[in-house]
């Protein structure tokens, strides 16, 4: 008979993509603070890129990578390699995956959003026998289609998820009206408002690109976006009508230079009078040339919540959204609708909003750390 005593029950952070560590890295901070344990695991799906934010974050090293490549994954075939690498692992290994993935520990595994990585670390910790719980729960399209997958990624998550963090009163209906197993808990605000707290206290690199007071920022990336030739080549209209008026920065993901390449698109971009591309930028610089915007067009919806704090207008290039966020007041869902568009463009002024930084007071990241903490512990007396 075994009589070593099982590890103790912790928190896990399940993170692989450059939005999730935006969003939970306040989390990590709170509990570091607390001088609380946790286990932090990447997924590596934006491996690059995370290197840095970790850095900028002050956050730790993570115990454990699920992706050996030190790149971005940028091209659909490299991410069905790797979700299907993993989903094997998963399906035929689960004891592995528990002493691997989750050092052999029970208790919380905390995963974000509607990624790729969501949906395998939603089913690597039940597989593993550990809780999850899902941050930024109960956001809804209502269209499994639009956007995909990850509409489709959001339903498995919140009904594998034992404990869900609605960030709005509109989310928390929205799981309620789905009837949703686990327990449903209001954060009270999106994780983003105690990023974007951080993140502009911090000094701007003097590295980052000068920004005019007209000057737009633009940043595409969605799949549904960019792996349209139609809608790419309304893409670069858009941006050759703007910067025939004003400078625009164009800041460029990896998968849309790609689809920029096969849709034979690139070149025209480049040419574009008064369109300056850009690569990636470090968040923080980032985030402080969104509040020097004129205005931002995007397509993502992280981009939209932070623009909605820092009351920047907002044009956003979707048909459907999950989000609430400033919708109708400095951020204008448009589609690729020429009328909504040409009405933004000459009327962007009238949706700046005054800024909406979080000041004092308890933040969302800390209720969630509490809630957190409250589960693993009836959990543990559950099991005694």
């Amino acid at each position: 008979m075994n009589d070593r005593p099982l590890p103790q029950p912790m928190l896990h952070f399940f993170i692989g993509t450059k939005a999730q560590l935006i969003k939970m890295a306040p989390i990590v901070q709170e509990l570091d603070r607390r001088g609380v344990a946790y286990r932090f695991i990447n997924a590596g799906q934006h491996a690059a890129t995370l290197i840095h934010l970790i850095e900028q974050f002050g956050l730790r090293k993570p115990d454990v990578s699920l992706r050996s490549d030190t790149d971005n994954i940028t091209r659909l075939w490299q991410g069905m390699k790797w979700l299907s690498g993993l989903l094997i692992q998963t399906i035929f290994r689960p004891a592995h995956v528990r002493r691997h993935v989750f050092g052999g520990h029970g208790g919380l595994c905390l995963i974000h959003g509607d990624t790729a990585t969501t949906l395998i670390s939603a089913i690597m910790a039940k597989r593993a026998g550990v809780g999850v719980g899902h941050v930024e729960a109960g956001l809804r399209s209502y269209n499994i289609f639009d956007p995909f997958p990850e509409e489709l990624i959001r339903l498995v998550a919140m009904r594998l998820a034992d404990v869900l963090f609605a960030p709005d009163d509109w989310a928390l209906d929205n799981l309620r009206k789905m009837c949703v197993p686990g327990r449903i808990v209001l954060s009270e605000g999106n994780t983003i408002t105690d990023t974007l707290a951080f993140a502009l206290a911090q000094p701007m690199p003097d590295s980052s690109p000068s920004m005019g007071e007209g000057d737009v920022v633009m940043s595409i990336h969605r799949f549904e976006t960019i792996h349209s030739a139609g809608r790419m080549r309304k893409v670069i209209a858009l941006a050759r009508r703007i910067g025939a008026d004003r400078p625009v920065k164009f800041v460029t993901h990896g998968p849309t230079l790609n689809m920029l390449r096969r849709h034979n698109l690139l070149a025209e971009l480049e040419s574009t009078p008064g369109v300056k591309m850009l690569p990636l930028q470090d968040y923080f610089t980032f985030v402080a040339m969104l509040g020097r915007a004129a205005f931002i067009v995007i397509d993502g919806g992280s981009i939209q919540e932070e623009s909605t704090i820092l009351g920047v207008p907002c044009l956003v290039l979707r048909t459907r959204t999950e989000r609430k966020d400033g919708l109708g007041q400095n951020a204008i869902l448009t589609g690729f609708d020429d009328r909504k568009i040409a009405d933004f463009l000459a009327n962007f002024e009238d949706h700046r909003r005054p800024a909406a930084h979080r000041s004092g007071g308890g933040s969302p990241s800390t209720r969630i750390v509490d809630e957190s903490l409250r589960w693993l512990d009836e959990r543990s007396k559950s099991i005694e």
